[in-house]
């Protein structure tokens, strides 16, 4: 209900919006990931309210920030499931990577999503066998969505 949604902080919401069991399925599985969000938050109140809080884009990158880039050891300690460990950044990179969403964010607060990318790209490249393909994530989304092929001229503004 809309009271709810309103009464909700950016965070809670952020953190609702991100794991709705949706999410990754409509997101992922169109070509053009812009297209996958519209189709979402066409369908899901909370992300339309979402998309228009002025903080959600930063409050989304702090939980991103904080998400742990688990070793292979520490995946099996966890017992996570694996597909969950690697969904879990590429929805988050995917949603931080779209227009709707990048643009959002204030100059330096692009400037350090990019840095936080980065160390995470590299966190995760140092461990394939848990990310895989997923490593470069957030670059190749956003190269697809501004139509740059290069990860290193890839700009959000």
């Amino acid at each position: 209900p809309s009271e709810i949604i309103d009464s909700m902080s950016t965070e809670a919401l952020t953190l609702s919006v991100i794991n709705h069991p949706l999410l990754d399925t409509e997101v992922l599985s169109y070509d053009d990931y812009t297209q996958g969000l519209d189709s979402f938050v066409s369908d899901f109140d909370a992300a339309k309210v979402l998309l228009e809080r002025e903080d959600f884009a930063i409050n989304l990158a702090k939980i991103y920030l904080d998400t742990p880039v688990l070793n292979n050891e520490e995946y099996k300690e966890q017992h996570s499931n694996l597909q969950v460990t690697m969904l879990d950044f590429t929805v988050k990179e995917t949603v931080l990577a779209v227009p709707q969403v990048s643009n959002l964010l204030k100059e330096d607060e692009a400037e350090a999503l990019i840095v936080i990318a980065e160390n995470k790209m590299k966190e995760k490249s140092e461990n394939k066998e848990t990310y895989g393909t997923s490593v470069n994530t957030f670059f190749t989304v956003r190269a697809a969505v501004s139509g740059k092929s290069n990860r290193n001229n890839c700009q959000l503004f």
